[in-house]
């Protein structure tokens, strides 16, 4: 995102330079997300957490977006569809209050060179949370959108699996197990030193 001042970016600006890095420039997300390395651990969680995000429900996300649209942006202002994206993303996904994720993603826009976009992010977001039921309702009715899985994906799905397409495209979104492994290595080398 452009800026007017050096202050440093705050998580959702982060979120966005990382996921237009990754869109614009072929950057693996791993790397992309070295750029919020500078945050705090609370925002640096939760810029990652945009970046995922928004990245896993990009198909479904950008179709939503599509239809709250007259017509596209421009090229150049691909940072305003990523923004607009990440405001997407926490009001269908995340538990950020409805007037929290609108304003704060229209504020971005009054931080950035394109301010002209605040109202036009602010009427799109105020568009989808009144009509949001039959936008997904819309979106959803084709099953690539629903799960935001690519259609060759959904196609080789369902010549393999069939009727279980569905389950195993939603079991494919879910967050994976959090597992802790003890470095009994570690450990041990810590009670040998200590003895």
């Amino acid at each position: 995102m452009n800026k007017k001042d050096n202050r440093p970016l705050s998580a959702r600006e982060t979120a966005v330079t990382v996921i237009c890095s990754v869109l614009q420039h072929g950057k693996s997300l791993t790397e992309a997300l070295e750029l919020s390395e500078n945050l705090e651990a609370r925002e640096r969680a939760f810029s990652r957490e945009l970046c995922y995000g928004t990245l896993r429900w990009y198909e479904r996300l950008e179709a939503i977006l599509k239809r709250l649209l007259k017509k596209p942006f421009k090229a150049k202002d691909l940072d305003i569809t990523v923004l607009a994206l990440v405001g997407l993303y926490q009001l269908i996904y995340l538990n950020t209050p409805d007037h929290a994720a609108v304003s704060e993603t229209v504020k971005l826009c009054r931080n950035s060179k394109k301010s002209w976009a605040k109202g036009v992010l602010n009427g799109l977001l105020r568009n989808f949370l009144r009509n949001r039921e039959s936008l997904e309702q819309a979106v959803d009715a084709q099953i690539t959108q629903r799960f935001s899985h690519p259609e060759w994906l959904v196609h080789q799905l369902t010549e393999n699996w069939g009727e279980r397409t569905a389950d195993i495209l939603h079991e494919n979104n879910q967050y994976p197990p959090m597992s802790i492994r003890v470095n009994q290595k570690s450990a041990l080398e810590k009670l040998t030193l200590n003895s």
